[in-house]
């Protein structure tokens, strides 16, 4: 019952910042409006199909409040998570009234046209294609990888810099979509949807979802602010909706091993694993089963002082020159502890379990700093998601800024993994835009009117 009440009140936590913000701004990737619809659906689904059987609990985490208690676990996650969406607000009102009364302020220029955007696109994906290709190469052929998608992981270890390079892909189709700027007529439409599905399709062999997601959003984005704004309930888009949903449920389960040539003989088959599979995306997606552990575990008797967030000092170095490297991905620590194997930072990788459950900003901030920290790392995040968002209006929605927002609002936490991938994104984008449309950022100033 306790857990329903939680799952109940947090709905309403969320939806009511997200009802005011949109009928004040009508704009569905305001950060207000984003953050609460991103708590929404990992958070709220969980905490309901575990108040319905506590069979949908991780095993390991099962166990674990089997000696910690689990409704005293999941009232402490529901304060904490209170306190770190309220603040999470905060730190976004904030930056937005210190903004409004700034007399200055940065803004990126573009020198940009039809055909240097379609030079753009062109030269981007050639990259990304022979990237991909080099990828596949070195993981053994495309055989090889449909064969092994289950160990997608392993294979693809120590490919960092390639699978950085990739991204290419998703830059080169936001390229496009910022055409339309310029050149809206069905046929641009026509290529559009098919270099997008073109991305989805080679990203998607690597069995994840994340970047497809990542793309649909951007390429989103920019329709909204460059070319028309996007009305969400039509049935055109709602249609787009639904098929997407099914793309996050079909991802994992041609992860399986054998799983593409099962389906591939038996669709019907495939469509009945669709249809069972949606509580396990529900877990799948989910962040409260990493928190829930981390607020219970963690107190001030050893909670980490920051200690993880040393490791960023290694993050660039390949592991190939130093091989007691600790992990990127902090969430490795995480899974060792809910495997029962007491570790702190900053250890070797390959002393770890090689397996990961990565914390957010509340998760992680509450493991190093405890409540503070949650307090003082969602103000922090709340600023840095309202900073390029208004980045992004004061520079005319320029393709970059419309980028860097996306990267920012979608995959950017206070933790070692996303400080990590965002900020390589980010230096990978600003380089191209940089050397294709000679990015500029400037400071502007506003005269005080006396």
């Amino acid at each position: 019952m306790l857990i329903k009440v939680v799952a109940i009140n947090l709905m309403v936590l969320f939806l009511i910042p997200l009802i005011i913000s949109y009928r004040k701004n009508r704009d569905f990737f305001s950060p207000v409006v984003i953050v609460s619809f991103m708590n929404i659906i990992t958070i709220v689904p969980y905490l309901w199909i575990i108040s319905q059987s506590a069979i949908n609990i991780h095993p390991l985490i099962l166990y674990y409040f089997s000696f910690a208690g689990l409704e005293k676990g999941i009232f402490k996650f529901f304060i904490i998570q209170t306190v770190a969406y309220v603040f999470n607000l905060i730190g976004i009102k904030f930056y937005e009234t210190f903004h409004k009364n700034n007399l200055k302020y940065y803004r990126v220029d573009m020198k940009e046209s039809k055909e240097k955007l379609k030079w753009g696109t062109m030269i981007l994906i050639a990259i990304g294609i022979v990237v991909y290709l080099i990828l596949i190469y070195t993981i053994g052929g495309f055989e090889f990888l449909f064969n092994n998608i289950h160990k997608r992981t392993f294979l693809l270890r120590g490919n960092n810099y390639l699978l950085s390079l990739i991204d290419c892909l998703v830059i080169g189709a936001a390229i496009y979509a910022y055409r339309h700027k310029y050149e809206n007529t069905p046929k641009t439409r026509l290529y559009l949807f098919f270099i997008t599905i073109g991305v989805i399709i080679i990203f998607t062999s690597f069995g994840g979802r994340a970047t497809s997601i990542l793309l649909l959003l951007i390429i989103s984005m920019i329709w909204n602010y460059s070319v028309n704004k996007i009305r969400i309930f039509t049935l055109r888009n709602i249609i787009i909706i639904l098929l997407v949903f099914i793309y996050i449920i079909i991802v994992p389960l041609l992860r399986a091993e054998n799983a593409l040539h099962a389906y591939l003989n038996d669709i019907g088959m495939l469509f009945d694993e669709i249809v069972k599979s949606g509580t396990n995306i529900i877990k799948e997606i989910s962040v409260v089963e990493r928190n829930l552990f981390a607020v219970s575990y963690f107190s001030l008797d050893n909670i980490w002082y920051g200690k993880s967030f040393t490791d960023l000092i290694y993050a660039f170095i390949p592991s190939s020159l130093y091989a007691d490297k600790p992990p990127v991905d902090d969430g490795v620590y995480i899974w060792t502890l809910v495997n029962g194997i007491y570790v702190e930072p900053s250890l070797p990788f390959h002393s770890l379990l090689q397996s990961s459950w990565p914390l957010e900003t509340m998760g992680m901030m509450y493991a190093n700093f405890w409540i503070p920290g949650v307090i003082a790392g969602m103000f922090i995040l709340g600023i840095i998601q309202s900073f390029t968002y208004n980045f992004m209006k004061k520079s005319e929605f320029t393709l970059f800024t419309i980028i860097l927002y996306s990267y920012i609002i979608y995959k950017f936490d206070l933790s070692n993994l996303f400080i990590t991938q965002t900020v390589t994104d980010m230096v990978l984008t600003f380089i191209l835009m940089k050397i294709l449309f000679g990015l500029k950022i400037r400071k502007v100033r506003i005269k005080k009117i006396l």
